[in-house]
């Protein structure tokens, strides 16, 4: 892939980046978890969850350091975690990421998602504690 090529699929202006491919079938939306670009090459790493329901991190590294290692300029990788998985995934991640509810409901906030809360009163809980 030429320089050209591969700063249009950095900027997301290619009609052949890897992350629209058929055989890459996604749902929705596509973060980006790292982009990088220095002298000695390129480096990307993207998560979304595929058509099948399946969690999807999607990376590459191109460049000199790449060809120095791997014997060519580009070194492209999938890491799959099946649906069946992905609850304990989130909770997991939910676990390292957030402290408080409140915590949570920011970062939601930020992203434009949204939530709901509920509440039970100290006062009807305490009656049916009593009970």
């Amino acid at each position: 892939m030429s320089d050209a090529e591969l700063q249009n699929v950095t900027e997301g202006n290619a009609d052949d980046d890897p992350s629209d491919r058929n055989d890459l079938q996604h749902k929705g939306e596509i973060v980006v978890l790292r982009e990088t670009t220095a002298a000695g090459g390129s480096s990307r790493l993207t998560a979304y969850i595929d058509g099948d329901e399946h969690l999807v991190l999607e990376g590459y590294d191109r460049g000199d350091t790449v060809q120095a290692v791997w014997g060519d300029s580009d070194y492209e990788y999938w890491r799959t975690v099946k649906r069946e998985h992905l609850d304990k995934v989130l909770l997991h991640l939910l676990k390292e990421r957030f402290a408080s509810d409140v915590e949570f409901h920011e970062w939601l906030k930020k992203l434009g998602i949204p939530d709901e809360f509920q509440q039970l009163g100290l006062g009807y809980r305490a009656r049916h504690r009593r009970q």
